[in-house]
């Protein structure tokens, strides 16, 4: 995969620097990644530029009924207006960012599609995906569904590996991209209608009535006690890592500590 990412990063380098990512080139990275992991049959509809889309303010999205990831017309433009307004880039540098977010979503949704393949396994990560199988969300859950941290985590880290391997070099864009990952594996850990901490894998299976594992909580943190991971899967953390990653992510801690447990 690290092969794709350098290919993609090299095409960004010499044929997108002045002008933002069309559809062919969209389209290039998609068959490039969909025919490397071997997820065909699962997005055989391929990929769609534009159109309007039914929920408000998406950029995006991996149509798993119809087989098929959507770029909608407001992906350009909303693009554009974090890179303005959230990653405060300006002039020539603000094509070369928006284009990095315009791929880092398109990564986010190849990833929904690759789920669709490792939910078929029996990693732990394929059995939190199947606890999301056929539940109905709303925008209250969106902050810890397991399918959307893993997918935004592992886009990011996609990413950045691009970034790692462009010949420019803009730092606005590389601190901007970590604070993201920081800000997308700490979301769900507070519960702020109750004003109370809570791991990510908790919060969901409670609020959909679900069994919370096919190992117990102690052994999940005995075979995941690193940070990274436990943060990947949304299992508990200390007070003091919460704050720490929180700082990385520049969020202010305004919700104060909370215990865990």
């Amino acid at each position: 995969m690290e092969d794709i990412l350098v290919q993609i990063a090299t095409v960004l380098d010499n044929d997108y620097r002045d002008k933002y990512v069309d559809e062919a080139v969209l389209k290039w990275i998609f068959d490039q990644i969909v025919d490397f992991l071997n997820i065909r049959e699962y997005v055989s509809n391929g990929f769609e530029f534009g159109g309007e889309s039914s929920i408000l303010l998406a950029s995006g999205g991996y149509d798993s009924i119809n087989k098929k990831i959507q770029f909608f017309d407001l992906a350009l433009p909303m693009a554009r207006n974090e890179v303005r307004n959230q990653m405060k880039v300006e002039g020539h540098n603000s094509i070369i960012a928006t284009n990095i977010l315009m791929v880092n979503t398109l990564l986010h949704e190849l990833e929904h599609v690759h789920q669709r393949k490792k939910i078929n396994g029996d990693s732990y990560e394929a059995y939190m995906l199947k606890l999301c199988e056929g539940n109905k969300e709303t925008i209250s859950t969106y902050d810890y569904i397991p399918s959307e941290r893993f997918a935004e985590n592992i886009a990011v880290l996609q990413t950045q590996v691009i970034l790692n391997n462009m010949s420019i070099i803009i730092p606005e864009i590389d601190e901007y991209m970590e604070k993201r990952r920081n800000h997308w594996i700490i979301k769900g850990y507070v519960d702020e209608a109750n004003n109370c901490m809570i791991y990510p894998l908790k919060r969901y299976v409670e609020s959909h009535g679900l069994g919370e594992s096919n190992m117990s909580l102690d052994e999940a943190i005995l075979t995941y006690p690193e940070l990274e991971d436990r943060l990947f899967y949304g299992l508990p953390i200390s007070d003091e890592e919460y704050l720490l990653v929180r700082e990385k992510a520049g969020i202010s801690n305004k919700y104060g500590i909370y215990s865990l447990w």
